[in-house]
């Protein structure tokens, strides 16, 4: 059988096939191989983080249309009650971002 070396350590390789010219040892090609898995993993788990940050930034979205223009009006039907102007839906889902669902001094902003 024909040997290579290997492109890292330059161990003799044997060629285990016609077809088959292998670049690395068995013991780099498994280093190679952890290496890039763990790239891989560590960037998946980045893009989840990220992904973890943006919902916990933006919980309304998280609701359909439907329910959140339901917990809007019922918001506004308690500000109104209070002899306070409804708010927008831009300035209620503000609220809503900044702390999981709007406070009393929130409601009382205008």
């Amino acid at each position: 059988m024909k040997t290579e070396k290997c492109k890292i350590c330059g161990t003799e390789i044997e060629r285990k096939g016609p077809g088959c010219k292998p670049k690395y040892c068995d013991a780099c090609r498994a280093e190679r191989r952890r290496a890039s898995q763990r790239k891989t993993y560590h960037k998946k788990e980045e893009q989840r983080k990220a992904q973890e940050a943006m919902h916990k930034l933006a919980p309304a979205r998280s609701l359909s249309m439907n329910e959140l223009l339901r917990e809007l009006e019922q918001f506004n039907a308690k500000r109104r009650q209070m002899g306070l102007d409804p708010v927008s839906y831009g300035r209620y889902v503000a609220f809503r971002d900044a702390s999981e669902g709007p406070t009393n001094e929130e409601m009382s902003l205008g």
